[in-house]
């Protein structure tokens, strides 16, 4: 009997996610839940030409939908760590279904890319996920190399965990990644 390479590859994200365990990792906080779409200035890095005298930063203004009754919105930047620039194409994130052990304790994450939360991601590195059902998850990076928990930006040993709530939004704020692809 063979194996579908979609098998394959779920088999090998699960694998490769489940070594690491999560026995720690910050919630992030809730905001109010808005009664429309929310629209925040976000700093983007601009690319400046040898002629011209650009400011280094400028903002982006981002449209977050606002999260229904039933799901939550969570959002955020994501940029490469040595250079503060957004990612080019090939990076997906995901949110990984937090799975606990027989004690109740977190032990690892979850992940099926077919399934999971995805990400809609733009050229500034905002990231949002929109209508996300109620649940545990942990931040996943995705690119054609490899897979990692993205660390928490307040404390790099754990790894960024959410626990969303429906009729809420969260903000993740600047998620800074060293991943090759």
């Amino acid at each position: 009997m063979g194996y579908s390479f979609p098998m394959i590859r779920y088999c090998f994200a699960l694998l490769a996610v489940t070594y690491l365990l999560l026995l720690s990792g910050c919630e992030m906080a809730a905001s109010a839940p808005p009664s429309a779409a929310t629209t925040v200035e976000i700093p983007r890095a601009t690319e400046v030409a040898a002629a011209e005298a650009v400011p280094a930063q400028s903002t982006v203004s981002v449209v977050i939908p606002a999260p229904s009754g039933d799901t939550g919105v969570v959002y955020g930047i994501v940029l490469k760590q040595a250079t503060k620039q957004p990612f080019d194409d090939g990076l997906d994130l995901f949110l990984g279904e937090v799975l606990r052990n027989a004690a109740g304790e977190r032990s690892m994450a979850g992940l099926d890319q077919q399934t999971a939360p995805r990400a809609t991601k733009d050229a500034s590195g905002t990231f949002v996920f929109p209508d996300v059902a109620p649940g545990e998850y942990a931040l996943i990076a995705s690119s054609p190399l490899s897979q990692v928990l993205v660390p928490d930006m307040k404390d790099p040993a754990k790894e960024t965990l959410i626990t969303v709530e429906g009729g809420k939004s969260y903000d993740l704020g600047t998620v800074l990644l060293a991943l090759e692809y």
